[in-house]
């Protein structure tokens, strides 16, 4: 059959080591499409999952994380991550 090429979305698996490593720091943490809680929910990440910080202000953090193997961002509250 036909493969369809899927572009990952940005940052490239390349930039990862440049950006700055966490992990999760409580259990079933919410991660939300937008910085803050009226965001909708687009995934809980377990203790210890592992994210990339692209970027933080006022108390929420953007990441970049793979979910299923699905990389994917989302925005996460900052003391959650550590």
């Amino acid at each position: 059959g036909e493969h369809t090429f899927r572009e990952r979305p940005w940052p490239a698996t390349t930039s990862l080591p440049n950006l700055q490593h966490k992990a999760i720091g409580g259990s079933r943490v919410n991660i939300r499409s937008g910085p803050g809680t009226e965001h909708s929910r687009v995934a809980q990440l377990e203790r210890a999952q592992q994210v990339y910080v692209l970027g933080a202000g006022g108390g929420w953090s953007q990441i970049y994380f793979e979910q299923a193997g699905v990389p994917q961002l989302g925005w996460v509250a900052s003391n959650l991550i550590e």
